[in-house]
């Protein structure tokens, strides 16, 4: 029987299409034929080498790590050395800096010394005048008067003491006669200094230290030492 299809072309069956499967390319693909014995060798050696890479990586990171540690260890005493001569640099920047300032006001300084030359006594000798620094301590204050339930006199011993530098005026001198007339003799010049405003308005103590007795050219005299602390 003879039959006629006059449906438009979209509209009639389509033949099956062979299988994916057979026109893929996985579908000619073999696996080879690997003896397990042979398989097992190669995964051994595998595991070796990469052993051994990691193995000769970590002698590199530890021949590397102690070549740092030598070059560290050797650095550490200029390092050390370094810090030590710029802390003296600092210091000896800052002191000169100090000195300068008070070198500028002339006015001043000639005033000092004029109420200086007015305050001595008789029997005293200066020897030097010289200008120091030193790092001292204060306590620390809290401000208002109280300060967690506590009064500021108790608070304060809690606060910790803050450092600052202090700038001092080293007199130093010597002063002749008997013992009792040495010591009354340095009293005197200190309460004159105190008591000259030209000199003392700009100190906030004047005291005395390292008095010692001497002898020179067969005299019994005192050496003394003034500090004169400085108004920050």
């Amino acid at each position: 029987m003879i039959e006629i299809n006059l449906l438009p072309e979209e509209l009639k069956p389509r033949k099956a299409k062979t299988s994916m499967l057979q026109e893929s390319p996985l579908a000619r693909f073999t696996v080879p034929d690997i003896e397990p014995k042979l398989l097992f060798t190669w995964l051994l050696a595998a595991i070796v080498l990469i052993q051994a890479i990691l193995f000769a990586l970590q002698i590199f990171g530890k021949s590397q790590a102690a070549r740092l540690n030598a070059g560290y260890a050797e650095l550490v005493p200029r390092k050390i050395e370094a810090d030590k001569i710029k802390g003296q640099l600092g210091h000896i920047s800052r002191k000169g800096q100090a000195v300068e300032r008070l070198l500028t006001r002339q006015v001043t300084w000639a005033e000092k010394l004029n109420a200086l030359s007015d305050s001595m006594i008789p029997g005293i000798w200066l020897t030097s005048l010289s200008y120091d620094e030193r790092i001292s301590e204060r306590q620390g204050v809290l401000s208002g008067t109280k300060a967690s339930g506590l009064s500021v006199s108790k608070a304060a011993g809690r606060v910790p003491a803050e450092k600052y530098v202090a700038k001092f005026l080293i007199i130093t001198g010597c002063v002749h006669g008997s013992a009792g007339d040495q010591t009354s003799s340095i009293s005197k010049f200190i309460k004159n200094l105190k008591e000259n405003p030209d000199f003392y308005r700009d100190f906030n103590s004047i005291s005395v230290e390292d008095i010692k007795g001497e002898k020179f050219e067969n005299q019994e005299i005192m050496t003394f030492r003034i500090t004169c602390a400085f108004k920050e």
